[in-house]
């Protein structure tokens, strides 16, 4: 199926679950964030060296995205930083209509899944390189 009619059919479930238009353009523009950085994260020496201190050092926020490497708080790729960002923005605009928004950094599948408080899970189309890439690496 092609991005574009996925798209579509995202946006029609999403609305009939009850969320507004705005919301689910929202989703997916950040969906196609996470699916650029998860694809730079996988393939790229140059996302890994651009690393920026853990956000828990300075600001003491709850995220700690060094859990992820040793546990300690150290230096952390910047994309990684941005990706849990955007994560937690998507979680807290679905926490009003009850949904949970689900990130994945395996930029293979969807990145962005949404479950719906009945447990029916929707996966957010994102612009990416295709599954035929994926399956020859």
């Amino acid at each position: 199926m092609s991005y574009k009619a996925e798209r579509e059919q995202f946006i029609a479930q999403m609305a009939q679950q009850g969320l507004p238009i705005s919301t689910i353009r929202t989703i997916l523009a950040r969906a196609n964030t996470l699916q650029r950085n998860a694809e730079l994260s996988c393939s790229s020496e140059a996302a890994d060296r651009d690393r920026v201190p853990c956000p828990a050092i300075k600001r003491g926020e709850e995220f700690c995205a060094c859990d992820k490497y040793h546990g300690e708080h150290e230096m952390i790729p910047r994309i990684d930083r941005q990706s849990a960002r955007i994560a937690r923005e998507v979680q807290s605009l679905m926490k009003p209509y009850a949904y949970v928004a689900d990130c994945h950094g395996d930029p293979r599948g969807y990145v962005l899944t949404i479950t719906n408080n009945v447990g029916r899970e929707f996966g957010v189309p994102s612009r990416g390189l295709p599954a035929s890439f994926w399956e020859r690496h």
